[in-house]
């Protein structure tokens, strides 16, 4: 998966956000962006493009960016209490007809962009379809529901076609109609994750993937989203073996992300 997350107006680009998205998406997208700055979107299009991203996510500010990316590129989107109206001032963007799927998610105590307005706005105004997720949030989002939607893509070994397309339901298991567990077309683990110590198991999963760290990292997330509320140890232990794959990988620019 080829993400982008775009910070808000006054958020850093460096943050809970961003490094856990690089921790299951070394490539993610993440930039800083200087939303006064007249050239900022035509910057961001442009790397947008190139990457050849297939998922685009922002928060406030970064949101109504997302939005107008995607209706110039029809790239779907998760917005996270996006600015599609009340902005501060107006950004240098870019607006076109091309629809996509939009995940929504709105914090009910939002008292920065009335989420209420937001779903009046998009019905009026939106390009392509909308579905709506609340959460008890004010406008800022926490990491755990940054975490809740955006773990989606990972957490059932879908196709993205199916994951634009399919109604979720995040409980901390795995939703009605999702797809069965899958561990990939690597061979059997045969009880590795939990019997093989942490060096050992990075060593298995880096022989066993190839050292492709798309595919590391997405074994390790689902065997977190699947268990971190049963058996957080073990969940914490995928997250150690993340890291030591880094290591092992000689990748410790991404040990702090």
């Amino acid at each position: 998966m080829k993400i982008a997350f775009f910070h808000g107006l006054e958020s850093p680009a460096v943050s809970d956000k961003s490094k856990y998205l690089h921790s299951i998406y070394p490539d993610a997208y993440t930039p800083e962006i200087d939303y006064r700055k007249a050239s900022a979107f035509d910057t961001v299009l442009k790397e947008v493009k190139e990457r050849k991203i297939e998922l685009l996510s922002g928060s406030s500010m970064g949101g109504w960016f997302a939005y107008c990316i995607s209706t110039l590129t029809g790239i779907p989107t998760v917005l996270f209490n996006p600015a599609l109206h009340g902005r501060p001032f107006e950004p240098n963007v870019k607006t076109g007809s091309r629809g996509a799927k939009h995940r929504i998610i709105l914090g009910k105590n939002d008292d920065v962009i009335d989420p209420n307005k937001t779903v009046e706005w998009f019905k009026e105004n939106g390009v392509g379809s909308a579905k709506y997720y609340w959460e008890n949030n004010n406008h800022r989002t926490p990491i755990g529901i940054f975490q809740k939607y955006i773990s989606m893509n990972e957490s059932y070994v879908m196709t993205f076609e199916n994951f634009v397309n399919e109604k979720y339901t995040i409980e901390g298991r795995k939703p009605k109609g999702a797809p069965e567990w899958n561990d990939s077309d690597a061979p059997d683990a045969e009880g590795r994750f939990r019997d093989l110590g942490i060096k050992d198991l990075a060593a298995w999963l880096i022989k066993t993937r190839k050292g492709d760290l798309k595919k590391i990292s997405g074994s390790l997330t689902q065997q977190i989203v699947f268990n971190r509320n049963d058996d957080p140890a073990y969940a914490e232990k995928m997250e150690k073996v993340r890291k030591e794959v880094y290591k092992q990988l000689g990748r410790e620019d991404l040990l702090d992300k």
